[in-house]
Order: C-alpha cells, then sequence, then structure tokens
C-alpha cells in the first residue's frame, strides 16, 4: 500500500516456510556497479529494463514512467515490486537501507503500479512508477524500483524455495537546484588486500547535494622532483553520493622502486576550483622475497667500506616512527583543518615534525595553520 507522498509500503521480502534461499541479482545501478539488465537462477530468468532512468525534474513537478519486466524463465513467476533507498559504503559497496533515511532519498516521492502480478512463461508486464517531487527539493535524489519473484510454495530439489530480484535505478535531478561542494579528506599509501602491491588511497567527502564523478591525475615524484608515474584517477567515473564519504584505492606500478617520493593529487569535482593534496610517502618492498634482499642489501652495506666522502654539518634525524604511522597523522592533520579544527590540526602536525623532524609537507602545514589561526584571531579583533 501506499500513502499520499508515494510511499511504497511493500516489505522488504515476502513471508515464507523455514528455509529461503535468496538470489539478490541486481540491475544496472550504472554510476556504481557493472550493468546487468537480467537475472537467472534456475527455472527463473527475469529481465527488467531500462536499469537506470535518469530525470530532471522541477521542484514541485510529478512525472510517470514505465519499466518493463519479462520473463523469460520456464514457469509462471509470482512477482512484486516495490522501492528501496539507494546508499553506499566508504569503500564503495552499494547498500539498500530502508524506510526512506537518507538525505538524498526520493524513495517517499515515489509509487509503483502494479505491487503485485504474475507473470506468464515468456510474457511482458509494463509497471508504472510515479514520482512526485517537493516544493522544496533540491539537488540529487536516489532510489531503486525492485522487481523480486516470490518463492515457490513446492521445494526445488535442493529442499529451498528461491527468490530472486533485479532492480532499476532512479536518479533525480532537481533542475536549476543543488550545490557542489566537495574536499580531500585522505591521501596516502596502503598495501592491496593480497599484500602484493602498493595502492594510493585517496579520500572525497561530498560535502553538497549534488552526486559527484570526481577525476583527476595522481602523480608520483622523487624526492630529487621527478615524476616517476601519473596515472588517471577515476576514469570510470565512480561516483561519490550526495553527503557522503568515498576512498578510492590506486594501484602503484610494480616498476615503482621502494623509497622516499611525494605523492600529489590535483582532482576535478567540476566545482568552482580544483582539489589538491600533497604529503610524503615512503614506499617499501613487499613480500618475503623483497623484505630478504632488502636485508642481504643491509649486511652487505655494514661489511662494505663506504665509498662515499663523509658528510659535515648536520643531517636531518631518522624519522622515530614508520611510514604508514607518518601517513596516517599527516591524513589526520589534513582533516582536521579541512574541517576548520586548526588548533587540533596544529597539534597534529607539531607531533608529526617530532617524529619526523624533515617532514616537508608537515612543516608547510605547520606554517599555513599558524598562519590561518593568527589571521582569524585578528578578525575577531577588528
Amino acid at each position: 500500500m501506499a500513502d499520499g507522498l508515494g510511499r511504497l509500503a511493500a516489505p522488504q521480502s515476502p513471508n515464507v516456510k523455514s528455509m529461503v534461499k535468496k538470489a539478490y541479482i541486481l540491475s544496472a545501478l550504472g554510476l556504481m556497479i557493472a550493468p546487468l539488465a537480467s537475472l537467472a537462477q534456475g527455472a527463473i530468468s527475469l529481465n527488467v529494463w531500462p536499469p537506470k532512468i535518469e530525470l530532471s525534474v522541477m521542484p514541485g513537478e510529478s512525472c510517470t514512467g514505465i519499466i518493463n519486466v519479462d520473463n523469460k524463465g520456464s514457469a509462471v513467476a509470482n512477482i512484486m515490486t516495490y522501492i528501496s533507498d539507494v546508499g553506499m559504503n566508504i569503500q564503495g559497496d552499494v547498500t539498500f537501507p530502508e524506510g526512506g533515511s537518507l538525505p538524498y532519498s526520493c524513495e517517499p516521492w515515489l509509487l509503483v503500479n502494479p505491487e503485485q502480478f504474475r507473470l506468464a512463461q515468456g510474457a511482458s508486464r509494463q509497471v508504472r512508477y510515479t514520482l512526485k517531487v517537493p516544493k522544496d527539493a533540491a539537488g540529487t535524489y536516489l532510489a531503486c524500483v525492485f522487481v523480486q519473484t516470490k518463492p515457490e510454495d513446492r521445494p526445488f530439489a535442493t529442499g529451498s524455495a528461491i527468490s530472486a530480484r533485479v532492480g532499476s535505478l532512479i536518479i533525480v535531478n532537481v533542475t536549476g537546484t543543488g550545490a557542489k561542494a566537495a574536499e580531500l579528506f585522505s591521501l596516502g599509501t596502503r598495501q592491496s588486500k593480497d599484500g602484493k602491491q602498493a595502492q594510493v588511497e585517496l579520500g572525497i567527502r561530498n560535502k553538497g547535494n549534488v552526486l559527484l564523478r570526481p577525476t583527476g591525475t595522481i602523480e608520483i615524484k622523487s624526492e630529487a622532483g621527478f615524476t616517476v608515474e601519473k596515472v588517471e584517477f577515476n576514469q570510470d567515473k565512480q561516483a561519490v553520493l550526495p553527503f557522503s564519504e568515498r576512498l578510492y584505492p590506486i594501484a602503484i606500478s610494480p616498476n615503482v622502486e621502494p623509497g622516499a617520493y611525494r605523492l600529489i593529487a590535483t582532482i576535478d569535482y567540476g566545482g568552482r576550483e580544483l582539489l589538491a593534496g600533497e604529503t610524503k610517502i615512503y614506499l617499501v618492498a613487499a613480500g618475503p622475497a623483497a623484505k630478504a634482499e632488502d636485508k642481504d642489501k643491509r649486511e652487505k652495506a655494514k661489511a662494505e667500506p663506504s665509498s662515499r666522502p663523509a658528510k659535515t654539518g648536520s643531517a636531518a634525524a631518522a624519522p622515530k616512527a614508520s611510514p604508514e604511522e607518518i601517513n596516517a597523522l599527516l591524513a589526520q592533520g589534513t582533516k582536521l583543518y579541512s574541517s576548520g579544527e586548526y588548533q587540533q590540526a596544529l597539534g597534529v602536525w607539531q607531533r608529526v615534525l617530532k617524529l619526523d623532524p624533515g617532514n616537508a609537507a608537515a612543516s608547510r602545514n605547520l606554517a599555513r595553520t599558524k598562519e590561518k589561526i593568527e589571521a582569524l584571531k585578528k578578525a575577531k579583533g577588528g
């Protein structure tokens, strides 16, 4: 059933007997996952088209549209339709929470008809959706219309009933509204999940109410200033949802030798200015063989006299923390500074310089933060 705003109150899943095996295969959430326009699971074969619907509407406007459902399976299918929110966690995994609770959800504005129907083998049916946009709506909103089969009363050979669903993503852009705002909240490196490859990890916070598809470049420079690698960032334009954060992993070529580098990011999110970030990183050799090789080199260096002349004057102290700890602190300081927590950021930069006195990024950030604090004090005094 639906209320006056078009909220579909159909349950997320049907009531079934004890054991129910659900095969949730999702259709083309084009901005987030690979497109799948159909589902096939045993006797069930369901097709939904279009997999993505993008609408441009005015505040207060209403519109309707059609979603086509095809039963290409070998049996009659009992179908239910309902609407769900579309969310995403910080790693970019898509979620489908209930209740229209997300700030960019258009689930409360949607109504689908019919909510339940039977579809014969080889038959097609149109599902109509109706969208009513509030007058105060602004920005981008999302929801998903799901088409789900009900489990059969009789068990299959596995002893389980099977249910499956596919969905059509709805993106609503309210014309003439919305503000693009973003910040870079994290920039550093980490090992891939298998531990075999170093990755850049870049975090973008969408502070506006419009869906963003940031792109840009990631540059790795040697301490001498030479570019050793430059890669395009987010070429497939994966999205950051409104009022959300997302971490993007970017693989570093195995041809980049272990050592100290500067990591420079330049990001275009479609706003008035580019996002820019820079940090110092240290790449280490990965894997047992590489570690053994590094150990052999160190032992050899101890055994052989150095052919280099001794340096005179003071030298920078060796870092008292690992590169990973330093990078984590730099990211923390950047996040605090971006949030306006300047005193806390100042403390983080000072801590970094105690652990790594030669850290150029921390020195620059410390000076910039002090200037910011002084400027704010003068503004308050004036």
